[in-house]
């Protein structure tokens, strides 16, 4: 959730989300699909989840995501933490992506947005 909403993806509902169950019983999050930022095609703002009660992604802030990650018992340093991580990492595969034809503007408008949620 915080992937998606680090890049604005506006179609991260529940049905984009999976778990693959091992043959020992164990389960795990499968790799992510269906997803685009498309909060930047101007007519998506939802979420897809309320993360700490709020679903508008223009809305959400670094303060959301940790209270939703202690929410799920994380603490709140190692979410932090966490968080720092996917921002760089994020961050380091948008600068490193060329940008689509159409969309030239695209890469600087997610990276502005992925920044935005550092600490600052």
């Amino acid at each position: 959730m915080a992937f998606n909403t680090l890049i604005g993806n506006a179609d991260a509902h529940s049905k984009n989300y999976s778990l693959a169950i091992d043959p020992s019983a164990l389960y795990f999050p499968t790799p992510l699909y269906d997803v685009a930022p498309v909060l930047f095609l101007g007519a998506y703002t939802h979420s897809g989840h309320a993360i700490r009660g709020q679903v508008d992604l223009r809305r959400i802030t670094r303060d959301h995501l940790l209270d939703e990650a202690a929410s799920w018992g994380l603490r709140p340093r190692t979410a932090a933490r966490m968080l720092d991580d996917l921002i760089e990492a994020t961050a380091d595969a948008v600068t490193s992506s060329d940008p689509p034809d159409e969309l030239p503007r695209l890469p600087e408008q997610v990276l502005r947005r992925v920044r935005g949620f550092a600490v600052s």
